[in-house]
């Protein structure tokens, strides 16, 4: 699909959703998929379907507060990029490497923590992801 287009991507996910009637979840790749599983999935306000996404966005975030989507991942890409190569830097040039594992996510958003994320969304545009 064309996940560029919303419309396109909606009536999709909705066309699933009504050929099984067995279908309680959706997972998507990319935060705008998940906003449209979301309005996929307000077309059968009879069923309870769960959806989650990855990535960030504004309305993801906004989906997640308002209980519509149940969580999205942090993969915090910048955190995986720079620590590879500052650790390959490091050791190279002085030999030194991390004593312990370095998380660099995933983290994962849902109604505990979205508050926090779009408080730092709003005070710094574009820092955790797309705006």
């Amino acid at each position: 699909e064309d996940i560029g287009n919303d419309q396109k991507v909606t009536s999709s996910i909705a066309a699933l959703l009504q050929a099984d009637d067995t279908i309680d979840s959706v997972m998507t790749l990319g935060a705008a998929p998940g906003v449209n599983a979301v309005a996929a999935a307000k077309q059968y306000p009879d069923r309870k379907i769960f959806v989650g996404t990855l990535d960030l966005s504004t309305p993801a975030l906004e989906a997640i507060k308002a209980g519509d989507l149940a969580f999205t991942m942090d993969q915090q890409p910048f955190l995986q990029g720079y620590y590879g190569v500052l650790f390959a830097h490091q050791f190279l040039k002085y030999g030194v490497a991390p004593a312990e594992p370095v998380t660099t996510g995933p983290l994962v958003i849902d109604q505990i923590n979205v508050d926090k994320v779009l408080e730092v969304g709003k005070a710094h545009p574009g820092v955790r992801g797309a705006s």
